[in-house]
């Protein structure tokens, strides 16, 4: 039963790093939307939050905590499969088993805190 449940954890896992390079939509101003005549100006680029170069969509800070978190997430996704391995060879001894359980634990805890990492950092850059 754990061993599914550690399963159904990591499906989930994989899920959130799919989900975490969602692209974010622009908010403001509504004629700045697709389909309004202002897309392609500078107010709506100021608007948008692309016009800076440090904490804009295609900023500094942005793009070095997009690359972060991309690292962060693939590297959890490994630590799942292989302890996903070592879990099914683990064969009844209970402490390559606990080492397994434990590090899809820990894995899945990393995975959870840097996306939310990420975007309370990009909220918090969009807010400047």
């Amino acid at each position: 039963m754990r061993s599914l449940m550690l399963a159904i954890l990591a499906t989930v896992a994989l899920f959130f790093v799919a989900a975490n390079h969602a692209p974010v939509m622009a908010q403001g101003d509504p004629e700045c939307r697709a389909g309004g005549g202002l897309v392609d100006t500078e107010y709506c680029k100021q608007q948008r939050g692309t016009a800076n170069p440090i904490i804009g969509d295609e900023g500094v800070l942005t793009k070095a905590t997009k690359i972060l978190t991309t690292m962060v997430s693939i590297g959890s996704v490994i630590v799942i499969i292989v302890a996903g391995l070592m879990l099914a060879l683990s064969r009844g001894d209970s402490s390559n088993y606990n080492r397994a359980r434990n590090a899809i634990i820990y894995a899945l805890a990393g995975l959870v805190i840097s996306m939310f990492a990420r975007w309370i950092v990009i909220w918090l850059l969009k807010q400047f």
